[in-house]
């Protein structure tokens, strides 16, 4: 009975765990192709963030604590690999095609932390305790990286 109860458990986890991932399957390939320039890349980062994040010991239960949450091995394998690879911010901008608005051309241009917090922001709809969380620093660091993305793009989308 005991062995039914824990299979039954884990089928449970897993097939909650899938469901979250594709519920944030957009916004974890956006925040890794905006900082890593690459979809390839991108789609790799993404899966080996969900190989992670499926071994870890305690997985969130609730929408808004799990979305951060994944969206941290996200971000930290991105920029990992980003070093790794040794991607300029210089010419990192993502070209403008019709499946990138201008604001992701110019979220892509950014530094990383700085991407990460716009792109969180006006693609994932977090907030910023979320953001904070997702990036692994303090909130008021978060709300720096928000507030340098948001007066970067307005000066790139004026232009």
């Amino acid at each position: 009975m005991h062995g039914k109860r824990v299979v039954a458990e884990m089928n449970h986890r897993k097939e909650y765990y899938l469901k979250s991932i594709r519920a944030n399957r957009d916004i974890m390939y956006t925040l890794a192709l905006f900082i890593l320039h690459c979809e390839d890349a991108a789609a790799e980062t993404v899966e080996k963030a969900a190989q992670e994040g499926y071994s870890s010991d305690h997985i969130p239960r609730r929408k808004a604590t799990f979305t951060p949450w994944i969206l941290k091995y996200v971000y930290s394998g991105a920029v990992k690999r980003r070093k790794s690879e040794k991607i300029a911010t210089a010419d990192a901008y993502l070209p403008s095609h019709e499946n990138l608005s201008r604001l992701g051309s110019a979220l892509s241009g950014l530094e990383p932390e700085i991407c990460a917090a716009g792109t969180l922001y006006y693609y994932g709809n977090l907030s910023l305790l979320q953001i904070a969380v997702a990036l692994d620093v303090p909130k008021a660091a978060a709300a720096a990286y928000l507030d340098s993305a948001r007066a970067q793009l307005a000066a790139f989308l004026t232009m």
